[in-house]
């Protein structure tokens, strides 16, 4: 029996910074999206990187950057070659339900046509090109 769980990652937590190392090697020494630590960051900000685990090992890794006052953040993901990506949804959902956000931003690599395509055939409205990066949005639904 598979099972997949989807956590924050605890930079503290041995364990978890084991899962990162053997992320990066596994991604030809690519390091995740990095462990965002602002010095001037308040309990207003949330800045996270995002884990989904299958087996004991990351299949997938995201960082989430908002605020909790505007409701809106922002979803970065890893370059991956894959059709669709559990993540996105995932994170998504994770998003707006446990975080509370109202909006949530994609920021997609150009060159990541895989993921571009999915998103195109989703419920994410395409916003555009923002300093390199096609932006993708989804709001909450009442």
């Amino acid at each position: 029996m598979s099972t997949t769980r989807l956590f924050p990652i605890d930079p503290t937590n041995l364990k978890h910074i084991k899962l990162l190392d053997e992320f990066e090697k596994e991604n030809n020494g690519r390091t995740p999206i990095g462990i965002y630590q602002k010095e001037e960051e308040t309990a207003n900000d949330i800045n996270m990187e995002l884990v989904l685990e299958e087996k004991k090992q990351i299949q997938d890794i995201c960082h989430i950057q908002g605020y909790k006052d505007m409701k809106s953040c922002t979803i970065s993901f890893v370059p991956k070659k894959k059709k669709k990506r559990k993540i996105v949804s995932l994170a998504t959902n994770y998003a707006m339900d446990t975080l509370g956000m109202e909006e949530v931003f994609l920021r997609i690599n150009p060159e990541d046509n895989d993921m571009l395509d999915y998103l195109d055939s989703s419920e994410y409205e395409c916003l555009g090109d923002d300093k390199g990066s096609i932006i993708y949005l989804k709001e909450k639904q009442y």
